[in-house]
């Protein structure tokens, strides 16, 4: 017998401009945000996703061009992009759980929204700088 709980996972899309992004949410209670490295997807969090539901309201997204999530030419942040992931999912306020370049998306998140932001869990975290965030595909 298993002591694992499972849990319902909601799947969804949300189109950003240049980028489709894929999504997952489990569980129920204060939302813990999963930011995976980039040089994985958003499949780094399995274990961590299902026991954090037993308790929390867990959130994953693949970021652009990672995992099931597109990309297309052109400029972006990613920290934009965690913004249009967690007003797609009704998401206030979040614990940002993240791991390698997650962890700098979390950090230039945190310095434009910070009102949005709880609680930081770093991983092996990088930075590149808020004015170096904008990317291009």
């Amino acid at each position: 017998m298993s002591d694992v709980i499972q849990h319902d996972v909601t799947e969804r899309w949300i189109d950003v401009e240049g980028a489709r992004l894929y999504a997952e949410e489990a569980g129920n209670g204060e939302t813990i945000t999963m930011l995976h490295g980039f040089l994985v997807d958003s499949g780094q969090w399995d274990a961590e996703f299902a026991a954090l539901a037993d308790r929390h309201h867990v959130l994953r997204y693949d970021a652009r061009g990672f995992g099931r999530s597109s990309i297309e030419p052109g400029a972006y942040a990613h920290h934009e992009d965690l913004l249009a992931v967690l007003n797609a999912c009704g998401v206030e306020r979040t614990t940002l759980l993240a791991c390698s370049g997650g962890a700098a998306t979390a950090l230039d998140f945190t310095l434009a929204h910070p009102e949005r932001v709880s609680a930081l869990i770093f991983i092996g975290a990088g930075y590149w700088r808020w004015a170096r965030s904008t990317c291009q595909a």
